[in-house]
């Protein structure tokens, strides 16, 4: 009985030292490992592609930070620091001389008139992108389909090639980023006001203080903006440049408070003027959720921004935000643009218009705004609030 149980295992043994069974063993074996060795290093791509998408994200982030400090409102106390350092580290004579040169190109280049240092390839930074992206912005335009995808062409008719055209850019905030669709003509913005009209050569108005501070001045003027004064607004539109203002002003900077929406408007028809003396349509833009960027000062300070603003014609920022100190807080900004309000043309291109004409177009101005941010302010999260006019003589 043992004799076959050997026989038995030896047939066994026999079949499995076979070279077409060893081949079999050794080719799994090496499947098997193959397999496990693809697992790992695939658990280890993964691993990399999460490693490096985190520090892009990273990076990002630290970039819209930097952005958004040289352009907000922290540039001026930069622009003064600036200047600080430059007179510890430099000899006094040479501080003196650099000094006086600056303020020279100040006051007689007459750049902040003429525009005459704008800079293509700034205007065309990629780098622009930051602050869309860090507000989640987005362009709308006022049409009766106002839940379609804004980037359709069923509104071509809004602008034309022929005209130049007046945008005033509601409300101020405490800074008014909603003006980045105005300066920067970088596609990549997505930006569907310069994407869909090309033509729109828009040069936008600034405070004169904003010239004066170092840094500042130089952005603004490679951005094309100018001097919000009548005759540079003129001068601009006597160009082919259509304009957009913050019309609300440095008012609007004190005014400004998180949950309410103002728009200092009320006395305030410099810009009515220009539009019947010029004949450019008059273009209502409102930007919901920039009120809501920044916690503004106590009350306590508010005499002292009051001293600033009626002295030196600067309303003093004092801002700070909920999650990133001085850094805008990461609400979803929707700029609504309106549709263009036709203007008596003039007898004579820059005449003075009349009061009562001035006023009744004032007044049609304003309920245009108001139907806009009532129309839309359910869309955007909004349907409890209210636009409110603001005296500008009395704005606080």
């Amino acid at each position: 009985a043992g004799i076959p149980r050997q026989r038995s295992a030896c047939r066994q043994i026999s079949k499995l030292t076979e070279p077409s069974v060893i081949h079999k063993l050794l080719k799994t074996t090496t499947t098997t490992t193959t397999t496990t060795t693809t697992t790992t290093v695939a658990g280890s791509s993964a691993k990399t592609r999460d490693g490096d998408k985190t520090a892009s994200t990273w990076s990002y982030f630290l970039f819209q930070c930097f952005v958004l400090t040289i352009i907000g409102p922290t540039v001026f106390p930069l622009g003064v620091s600036l200047v600080f350092f430059l007179y510890c580290v430099l000899p006094f004579k040479v501080f003196c001389l650099l000094l006086a040169t600056y303020l020279g190109d100040c006051a007689l280049s007459g750049a902040h008139i003429s525009g005459s240092r704008t800079s293509s390839w700034l205007r065309h930074w990629k780098g622009w992108k930051a602050i869309p992206d860090w507000f989640d912005m987005e362009t709308h335009f006022d049409t009766n389909h106002t839940e379609r995808d804004d980037r359709n062409s069923q509104h071509k008719d809004f602008f034309s090639p022929d005209r130049t055209y007046i945008f005033a850019i509601h409300p101020h905030g405490l800074f008014a980023w909603g003006n980045v669709i105005c300066y920067c003509n970088n596609l990549g913005l997505s930006n569907p006001l310069l994407q869909q009209f090309p033509f729109l050569d828009i040069c936008m108005g600034v405070a004169s203080v904003l010239l004066q501070v170092p840094i500042m001045r130089e952005l603004c003027l490679g951005l094309g903006c100018r001097e919000v004064s009548r005759k540079t607004m003129t001068r601009a539109l006597r160009e082919g440049h259509s304009i957009a203002l913050n019309v609300c002003g440095e008012a609007g900077a004190l005014v400004a408070k998180p949950g309410f929406d103002n728009a200092v408007l009320e006395n305030r028809m410099g810009f009515v003027r220009l539009a019947l003396s010029t004949g450019s349509p008059l273009v209502p833009v409102y930007v919901f959720g920039l009120v809501d960027s920044y916690q503004t000062s106590p009350t306590w300070l508010y005499p002292v921004q009051r001293f600033f603003h009626k002295n030196l014609r600067w309303a003093l920022p004092v801002f700070y935000s909920e999650k990133f100190l001085w850094l805008p807080d990461q609400n979803k900004l929707d700029i609504v643009i309106g549709k263009p309000i036709e203007v008596p043309r003039p007898p004579t291109w820059g005449a003075k218009p009349d009061p009562e004409t001035t006023r009744k177009m004032h007044a049609k101005y304003i309920e245009a705004l108001k139907n806009l941010f009532d129309k839309h302010k359910g869309r955007f999260g909004f349907k409890d609030r209210n636009l409110k006019i603001v005296n500008a003589k009395k704005p606080y």
